[in-house]
């Protein structure tokens, strides 16, 4: 599965997490907990972009929560891997750093074929109109990311790499 499609499947992701968020919000729990980047907005804001009917976040929740059980295992390693990673880092390791970077990716490897049958299952939740509305969502994305990388490419006096927009077949 290619990483549009991975893309794609984050947004959904967001968009369901939103469900479970806005629930929390409404009950008033969670009051002073500081939300990174305001995900209880964005992730509202991508469900009515989505237009994702309630049916359709319970089966895109469904199938997140279904992935999350079937991969506990290897997530909290890649969890530890990526905080023992920090730490090499922090005290210059950088050997280190490289092997557990290299032990991560082998994780991620052994994971894709279950990402990839998630996506999949995600998508066939979506309708035409939503996956096309994902695609430009994922474009306005891609877009606000390449502006950091020529801005980061600016500095260092170098030009950054322009990639096409994504998109989802």
């Amino acid at each position: 599965m290619n990483s549009r499609m991975m893309k794609l499947v984050m947004i959904v992701m967001v968009a369901m997490m939103a469900t479970g968020s806005v629930a929390f919000a409404q009950r008033g729990e969670g009051k002073g907990m500081k939300q990174k980047g305001e995900k209880g907005e964005m992730i509202h804001k991508v469900i009515q972009r989505l237009n994702l009917t309630e049916g359709q976040q319970a089966q895109i929740k469904s199938i997140h929560s279904n992935f999350k059980s079937a991969n506990a295992g290897n997530m909290e390693q890649m969890k530890a891997l990526r905080t023992q990673m920090k730490e090499a880092r922090k005290s210059g390791n950088t050997a280190e750093a490289t092997t557990l970077k290299e032990q991560m990716k082998a994780k991620m490897q052994a994971m894709r074929p279950a990402r990839e049958q998630m996506m999949a299952d995600i998508k066939a939740v979506l309708t035409p109109e939503q996956r096309a509305e994902a695609e430009k969502m994922l474009a306005e994305k891609k877009g606000r990311k390449g502006d950091r990388g020529a801005k980061g490419a600016a500095k260092a006096g170098g030009q950054a790499k322009q990639k096409a927009p994504a998109r989802i077949d």
